[in-house]
């Protein structure tokens, strides 16, 4: 009896300290759940399966949920094409997206390539880089021209700052020699020699928005299935 109440009492510490202590995978599969979830809601931005007060409510979630200001920079395959700037702020593009194409647009992207976690000693931060193929097509009623851009893409993701948990893109521009190399002065987390940057974290809030953010997506999807099964009904001849 003495044995077994101490092999329940081992197990119930060992079952506490495992929930506490947090290995740094996690936070990488948080990191990509999260632009899982980015890159699905930024396609049904583009989308012409979602009227205007839908794709209001997936800027403002893009926006509060996955950015860390309506200033990160975004890759500009709108109008790059037509001498603008390779890179422009979220908010600048959520804006061309919705008057140069009023008619919705296709953007899909790839299976993502998952850097190893660096960290910025400027501003106590650690991030991913996370690189994808990304596909925009639509026509530019602006320019009146058919656009197709398909370019690797590279995100800077942030997973903690200060010391506290928060996954957020803080950068997103053209992909550029290896993954897996820190931009400009940044080190490896073997340059700094911290093995456990994740140790103890609080995953509450992001699990929480992860939760929410699914919620919608399936809603989402709903409505683009709809969406689709009317226009085959458009495209299939009259039965009658």
């Amino acid at each position: 009896m003495k044995k077994h109440l101490l092999l329940v009492i081992g197990l119930f510490f060992l079952s506490v300290n495992s929930e506490a202590i947090t290995p740094d995978s996690t936070l990488k599969v948080k990191a990509i759940q999260k632009m899982e979830q980015f890159v699905k809601l930024f396609e049904y931005l583009a989308s012409p399966a979602f009227d205007l007060t839908t794709k209001a409510e997936i800027e403002r979630t893009l926006q509060t949920e996955f950015l860390e200001n309506q200033d990160v920079r975004l890759y500009q395959d709108l109008n790059f094409q037509f001498g603008h700037a390779q890179n422009i702020a979220a908010l600048q593009y959520f804006n061309q997206l919705r008057v140069l194409y009023p008619n919705g647009a296709q953007l899909k992207s790839g299976e993502f390539e998952v850097s190893d976690i660096f960290y910025d000693e400027a501003r106590d931060m650690y991030y991913l880089k996370i690189r994808c193929s990304r596909m925009f097509k639509g026509l530019n009623v602006m320019a009146k021209k058919e656009v197709k851009v398909n370019k690797m893409i590279d995100y800077q993701v942030k997973i903690m700052e200060a010391g506290a948990i928060k996954i957020e893109i803080v950068g997103n521009f053209l992909a550029d020699g290896v993954v897996n190399l820190p931009l400009g002065m940044d080190k490896t987390l073997e340059e700094i020699k911290k093995t456990s940057i994740a140790a103890k974290a609080d995953f509450k809030s992001e699990n929480e928005a992860i939760a929410k953010n699914s919620n919608l997506l399936q809603s989402l999807r709903l409505k683009g299935e709809a969406y689709e099964s009317l226009l085959d009904e458009k495209k299939s001849p009259n039965k009658f």
